[in-house]
């Protein structure tokens, strides 16, 4: 890597909206990166499991080397190290009270996103005749 140059990597699903959140807050503050696709069934690449050593999922932003997980830490660390200025915007508001509702919403969605997914993937038409769940439900 030359001197002063900055490698940036998102290990990515492009199905996740997790990554591609993280995605958007790159391109948003102007940071070249390379968006790196993962298998998004198994097997997982060593490269991941490397990177997310505990959790095994992506998104991983990987900055200089140093791997960072989970999506909203991602976001927080994208803002701190890409600090606002004249010619990057700041992904936050202005005043503490208003980043902090910005934080809870994104907290709430990310936790709703997560759930939904869970949702279809047991109540899809699929998924759903073949759970446990249908037989508990059809069988009362």
């Amino acid at each position: 890597m030359e001197s002063g140059r900055e490698e940036v990597k998102l290990l990515l699903i492009r199905s996740s909206p997790f990554a591609m959140s993280c995605a958007l807050a790159l391109r948003e503050k102007g940071v070249k990166f390379e968006e790196v696709q993962e298998n998004s069934l198994p097997p997982k690449t060593d490269r991941l499991l490397r990177s997310n050593p505990v959790y095994k999922q992506v998104p991983v932003l990987i900055h200089n080397g140093k791997p960072i997980s989970q999506s909203l830490v991602i976001l927080e660390y994208i803002e701190e190290a890409w600090p606002p200025s004249d010619t990057t915007p700041s992904l936050l508001p202005a005043s503490a009270y208003d980043r902090s509702r910005a934080r809870f919403w994104a907290d709430f969605a990310n936790k709703k996103v997560a759930l939904l997914s869970l949702f279809y993937f047991v109540f899809s038409p699929l998924a759903f005749l073949t759970t446990p769940l249908f037989s508990v439900c059809f069988c009362l």
